[in-house]
Formats: structure tokens, C-alpha cells, sequence
């Protein structure tokens, strides 16, 4: 067979389009009977996993399916994950998406929430609509009109610069006041968003522990960049530095008055119970599960 004799030259891309056949995965260049009688899974995974090693990275993706599938003779969720995860390293954005689910879905723990929008983000930014609508489950919505938030933000720069910086990236990520006062900006930073850091004003444990958040334009991770430019640069030339968290309040309440701005204009608002869930990906899963369906249901 022609086929064959092409895989033992070493052909990555027949070893692929044959594993593909014994493993029942649809071509859709040609028909499967065309090459092979029946299905074979076991050395349909071998020639995929040839075709992977070999450098032809869609191949990650269909082993994942079929070591995935409960019903297959080759199922092993270990190796889905780790087939998976080849995937998504290898820039497929639907694995990468649906890796970030899994991660999110599970997470206990602020490394393990920044791994899932990490995968998420990576996704997005192929335009996984999917990854994109769980990301923006994660960040509270701010109320008001994006220029009328803007021009106030524009008025108290003029009167505390880093106030008005907190006010940006508080309305950006959806951030509580409490959360926007207290957050170190600058080590928050990450290439996908912010993690808003333990609270120490808020005496609940629960509560006070930090979150990540993630950014849903490239426009807000741009604001960010400014923003912790213009902090580290403020603390090197060792001029006025910004003011503590008492006086970035007083400061705040006092420039919002004069202005005659509404504090809803840059903060969110979430009980107690809203922020937890944000914190605790099983819970977060719960509220978000229509969501999860979609993106864990197409690769």
C-alpha cells in the first residue's frame, strides 16, 4: 500500500492522515474507505502520536479526543490531559480553551485560577468566543458610560495622578473600592490581567484572599502597562509618591464630591457570596456551568 510504504520512509503527514482513519476521525480530503477496511485504535493512536512527535501538532488534539472517549478502546483520562495539554503548548486555541475550562473548573487556589485564564486568555486572543465569555464571567460589571468615566478620570489626574490610576484599573477589571484602594498594582501585574493581592483592611479570612482577574481588551492591559509604569517610575525619581490607603480615601471622597461623580462609576458592587465564588473555581463552575458546556463541548 502506498500509505504504508510512506510511513515506514518516515511521512509525518501519512502517519497522521492514517491514524486518523484507524481511529475513526473524519478526513475531509478523502474517504475513509478508501484506505482502510476498519477501525484499528490502537495503532491509530501510535501513528498519531508518530505524527505529533514528528512535529505535526493537530495531532495532539485527536489524541486527546479519542483517549477522551469513555468508549474507545484506548481510553485514559491521564493521557487525554497530557495529550491535552500538548495541544494547547502547541498553540491549538480550541485545547487551549478547553484546558483553561478544566483548570478554572477545579481550582482551589490563586496559582491554579491563574493557570486557567492563562489557557483562557491564550485562546481568546485567537478569538475563541468560548474562552473569551468565561473570561468575562470572571470580572463584576461597572455601571456608566465609558466617556463619562473617562472625562472623570481626566479631572482627578489633575489633582492625584495615582488616585487616578487606581480609578482606571479599578473600572477595568471590575474592582470593589475596597479592593481598588488596597491593591498593590504594580506586583498584580500579569501578561493576562491582575491578581488583586490579600486584603488586609477586610478582617474575615475568607474574604480578604486574593483574586485574579483577567483583562478582556488588549486596551485594558495597555491601561495596566501604563499604570504600573508610571508607579515604578514615581518611586525611582524619589519625588511626591502616592499617599496610604486612609489618605487615598479621604483624597478619593473629596475629589468625587467636588466633581459631583458617583463612586459607581469606577466601582463594582458583589456581596460577599458573588466574590467567594469568583475565588473558588468549583463554585465559580456552578454559576458559570451554561457557559462551561459550550466551551468544554467542541474540539
Amino acid at each position: 500500500m502506498c500509505l504504508e510504504d510512506c510511513i515506514r520512509r518516515g511521512n509525518a503527514k501519512a502517519a497522521l492522515l492514517l491514524g486518523r482513519v484507524l481511529s475513526g476521525i473524519e478526513s475531509s480530503t478523502i474517504r475513509a474507505s478508501q484506505l482502510a477496511t476498519g477501525h484499528n485504535m490502537r495503532r491509530g493512536a501510535a501513528l498519531l502520536l508518530r505524527a505529533a512527535d514528528s512535529g505535526i501538532h493537530e495531532a495532539w488534539a485527536h489524541l486527546y479526543r479519542i483517549h477522551a472517549d469513555s468508549r474507545a478502546s484506548v481510553s485514559n483520562p491521564q493521557m487525554a490531559r497530557f495529550f491535552l495539554e500538548k495541544a494547547a503548548a502547541a498553540g491549538d486555541a480550541c485545547a487551549q480553551r478547553m484546558l483553561g475550562a478544566l483548570i478554572l473548573r477545579s481550582a482551589t487556589r490563586l496559582h491554579e485560577s491563574e493557570q486557567g485564564i492563562h489557557w483562557l486568555h491564550q485562546a481568546a486572543q485567537r478569538n475563541d468566543q468560548h474562552a473569551a465569555q468565561l473570561l468575562s464571567s470572571l470580572v463584576l460589571p461597572v455601571a456608566g458610560i465609558e466617556t463619562q468615566a473617562t472625562s472623570a478620570i481626566d479631572a482627578v489626574c489633575s489633582v492625584d495622578p495615582w488616585l487616578a490610576c487606581r480609578l482606571r484599573t479599578a473600572r477595568d477589571f471590575g474592582l470593589t473600592k475596597l479592593e481598588a484602594l488596597n491593591i498593590d498594582i504594580v506586583t498584580g501585574q500579569r501578561p493576562w490581567g491582575l491578581v488583586v493581592g490579600h486584603n488586609p483592611s477586610i478582617a474575615q479570612a475568607k474574604l480578604a484572599e486574593p483574586r485574579a482577574v483577567p483583562a478582556l481588551t488588549p486596551l485594558v492591559l495597555e491601561n495596566l502597562r501604563r499604570t504600573v509604569a508610571f508607579f515604578e517610575q514615581s518611586r525611582r525619581d524619589g519625588g511626591p509618591t502616592e499617599s496610604d490607603r486612609r489618605r487615598r480615601s479621604r483624597k478619593l471622597r473629596y475629589c468625587l464630591q467636588h466633581a459631583g461623580i458617583e463612586e459607581s462609576l469606577f466601582f463594582a458592587e458583589a456581596r460577599s457570596t458573588v466574590l467567594c465564588a469568583l475565588r473558588q473555581g468549583p463554585k465559580w463552575a456552578f454559576h458559570a456551568r451554561p457557559l462551561l458546556q459550550m466551551a468544554l463541548s467542541e474540539i
